[in-house]
């Protein structure tokens, strides 16, 4: 999978995220895999199909003796965030307390009263270690995901978290680096 969901907590659900899978040949040809989509549940509700499904076949494979495998967990947005500068980080930090409003007041409080540049990257960094600059992968600022990860996903969502990323996207300077197809609906997407 592209990226590993990791739950510590409960390594039970820690899953593949379903939005990118390449299976090898080795489980293709194996009877387990052609078993596994046989008995699979098949349902039109996206919740049902992500806990019963997508958040389920990362662990039956694995409970089968076969490899997982992934590109990027979590812990790469961090490593990223570490390596941007001053600019860069008071450009995420905004975005990122519009698009997890359960750490916005956190963020705010922890972050308003220093004035010392260096401080205020440290604590920064420092917050992201504690798990409050964000936790789910898609969702990264574009600085991060494309800039420093490489990564050309994104999800065609209408929700307004996405549609902030992409403008994101677009005011950071990787519009022009998207084939005129994709940069046309990605802007007129969020028009609609």
């Amino acid at each position: 999978g592209f990226v590993l969901n990791e739950r510590p907590d409960e390594p039970h659900r820690t899953h593949l995220q379903s939005y990118f899978f390449c299976f090898g040949e080795r489980l293709v040809g194996h009877p387990d895999f052609l078993r596994y989509w046989k008995r699979l549940f098949v349902s039109s509700n996206k919740n049902l199909v992500i806990r019963s499904c997508e958040m389920r076949m990362t662990e039956a494979f694995r409970k089968l003796g076969h490899s997982i495998g992934y590109r990027h967990i979590f812990a790469d947005v961090v490593a990223a965030l570490k390596t941007l500068d001053l600019a860069d980080l008071k450009r995420i930090v905004p975005y990122q307390m519009q698009i997890d409003t359960s750490n916005t007041g956190k963020l705010r409080s922890a972050l308003s009263d220093i004035d010392d540049p260096e401080r205020w990257r440290d604590r920064v960094l420092e917050l992201a270690d504690e798990g409050r600059m964000g936790k789910y992968f898609l969702i990264a600022h574009p600085l991060i995901l494309l800039g420093k990860l490489g990564c050309p996903m994104l999800k065609k969502d209408r929700q307004p978290m996405y549609q902030l990323q992409r403008a994101e996207l677009f005011a950071c300077g990787f519009g022009a680096r998207l084939a005129p197809e994709v940069r046309d609906e990605m802007e007129s997407q969020d028009k609609a």
